[in-house]
């Protein structure tokens, strides 16, 4: 029967023993109280019966509440006579800290409320790959071998893994003789009809291993790292090429990025070194010479993706061509137009080749590797070539215009003198019709001459003659006639 002064709401409990309950005695008390369904999200009130011990001075204990994955507690209400505590250090009694989620202490009277709150559980991804980088080196036997090193977590016994170009079915020509290790140790690489699988048993989920992966495929175009079909929770993965020296890369087609400062095929890149670290980070159990036993050769190209996509949407295309045939082509083409030119007006010269150079130029906004590998020497050498044939033509065009021009000055010079002296001999016979044209003008214009005076005598008198005189005279002939008359006869 229950005792006259139990307080209201309270039920009297008495505890016996065959023995005495003399010092410090450990009672436990289990009970269920059913809640029903709880409400996702919804808070419910749980009521804590609050215990006292009757004819005692002074109660005190610890009070802890555990609770299932998806369910939260919390307090509800006001609080009376409870204090919080951490349950992982001030537990008393040999109460275990194992999965509780709250812990109270209790003094005197007490009064607590708890609440209940049901989550549901989302599937969230196991697996975090938080680093990785990916080497591959193009052989001149038309072979790619790969390296792929990840820093990863999981909480799987088994990661499933595809590699792109290794066929699970027939592995000989392909895996290496180690081709797993984790942290340097080498690990079977498990496998069924499709995919290869990666051993995690004795790994914890909260820490961090290194993943080594080695596998020879058959060269392509198309370069994919290995996949991981269970979607991880993929961060940066970087992407190292080689490409022997002989090749030229005129273009790529992918979502992977080079970094900013970098010129293809130049400097600006972090080393296989740096990478490296980068992959380690956080990992003290393997050393420093994690990835230096991989040999490379060839021309280095770094890309970069942020959790890169899978299967063919995640593929690195890569257009290369041989650098021989390449520069022979850049050659042939530029010394062509060139020389085709060289015949033609020195303007039309200037816009047909500043045109091809400034296609060069511009290639390297548009395709940065097409740019890369055709800024070079043959490019440059042969525009020199182009630019010495085009210098040697209009020398020689410059001399043929020299001695032309000399020629016609010389013979302008001789038809000018030979102009001048029969200008000269024109004007002189002109000169000496015109004179005899005067003289004989004036000649026709002058009066007759008179006949010659006859000499006077000293007295000047007149002489007088007498007719038998002037009759003798004129039957004789005259001195002059008679002197013509025998030089004629002497003629």
């Amino acid at each position: 029967p229950q005792p006259d002064d139990v307080a209201e709401g309270y039920v009297a409990w008495q505890l016996t023993n065959d023995d005495e309950l003399l010092g410090r005695q450990h009672v436990t008390f289990t009970w269920e109280q059913e809640l029903g369904e709880l409400p996702v999200g919804e808070g419910v009130a749980i009521d804590v019966p609050a215990m006292r011990a009757m004819g005692v001075d002074w109660q005190w204990g610890q009070l802890i509440a555990r609770k299932a994955e998806t369910i939260e507690v919390g307090t509800s209400g006001e609080m009376t006579g409870v204090r919080p505590i951490d349950p992982r250090n001030d537990l008393e009694f040999g109460l275990s800290a194992e999965g509780v989620a709250r812990a109270f202490e209790l003094q005197g009277e007490w009064k607590l409320s708890l609440e209940a709150t049901r989550y549901e559980l989302e599937e969230i991804k196991r697996t975090s790959v938080e680093r990785g980088m990916v080497r591959m080196i193009m052989t001149r036997s038309d072979q790619i071998v790969v390296q792929a090193i990840y820093r990863l977590r999981s909480a799987r016994q088994r990661i499933a893994v595809r590699l792109p170009g290794v066929d699970p079915a027939e592995t000989s020509d392909s895996l290496d003789a180690q081709p797993l290790r984790i942290n340097q140790r080498s690990v079977a690489l498990e496998r069924d009809a499709e995919l290869f699988y990666i051993p995690y048993t004795g790994h914890s989920a909260e820490e961090s291993v290194l993943v080594e992966l080695k596998y020879t495929i058959p060269r392509t175009a198309a370069l994919q790292v290995p996949e991981f079909p269970e979607d991880p929770a993929v961060q940066v993965v970087d992407l190292v090429v080689y490409v022997p020296d002989e090749w030229a890369i005129l273009g790529q087609s992918s979502n992977w990025s080079r970094p900013s400062e970098a010129w293809p095929g130049g400097g600006g890149y972090d080393s296989d070194g740096t990478l490296l670290s980068e992959v380690r980070a956080g990992v003290d159990s393997v050393g420093r010479d994690l990835g230096n036993d991989f040999p490379v050769d060839g021309v280095r190209h770094q890309f970069t993706a942020l959790k890169p996509d899978a299967g063919e949407a995640g593929e690195l295309v890569l257009r290369t061509v041989n650098r021989r045939w390449l520069d022979v082509g850049v050659v042939v083409i530029v010394a062509l137009v060139g020389l085709l030119l060289i015949f033609q007006p020195l303007g039309l010269r200037v816009v047909v080749m500043g045109s091809l150079v400034v296609l060069a130029l511009a290639s390297v906004v548009v395709e940065p590797w097409l740019a890369s590998s055709l800024l070079r020497w043959p490019l440059f050498g042969t525009l020199g070539f182009v630019a010495v044939a085009w210098a040697v033509r209009g020398g020689v065009w410059g001399v043929g215009q020299g001695v032309a021009a000399m020629n016609h000055w010389g013979t302008s010079r001789r038809l000018a003198a030979e102009q001048a002296a029969s200008s000269a001999e024109s004007e002189a016979k002109t000169d000496d019709e015109v004179e005899k044209s005067e003289a004989s003008s004036s000649t026709s214009n002058a009066p007759d001459a008179p006949p010659p005076d006859r000499p006077a005598t000293s007295s000047e008198e007149p002489i007088q003659f007498s007719e038998a005189d002037e009759a003798q005279a004129s039957d004789q002939p005259d001195d002059g006639e008679a002197g013509a008359d025998e030089s004629g006869k002497e003629g």
